[in-house]
């Protein structure tokens, strides 16, 4: 977890954010793989499918996982209700502009409380 310090708007006083990066790695997140080709860099996934359908997850994170079920760790960090939080996608895209992020919340009992859909690279959302 990276720290900074943003300004607030016109109080002259700065507030400490945090910010979690999280990064995409085929070979331990749920990753759609039917027909896709994925090379690994350094520090990069290059993914091509032109098969995929349109409103298919390429990928998904959770905040809480089984660690004894699939071996990885929760990505996600567990938020705070009423906060608000910002997203970021870094990635080329081609077609431009095809690529959304969509967080859903989950009740304990495993129900849709909420979506949100990001359209663009960047965006906020409140956590409910």
């Amino acid at each position: 977890m990276n720290y900074f310090y943003k300004n607030l708007k016109g109080r002259g006083r700065m507030k400490q954010i945090s910010a979690n990066i999280i990064t995409w790695d085929p070979r331990e997140d749920e990753t759609y793989l039917n027909g896709s080709q994925i090379s690994l860099l350094e520090g990069e996934v290059a993914f091509e499918n032109e098969l995929m359908s349109p409103g298919k997850p390429l990928v998904t994170w959770y905040s809480q996982q089984n660690y004894q079920t699939n071996r990885n760790l929760a990505k996600l960090p567990l938020l705070t209700r009423g906060q608000t939080y910002q997203l970021k996608l870094v990635a080329n895209v081609e077609p431009r502009r095809t690529l959304y992020l969509k967080v859903s919340f989950y009740s304990r009992f495993g129900e849709v409380l909420q979506t949100v859909f990001i359209k663009d690279a960047q965006g906020e959302f409140e956590y409910p």
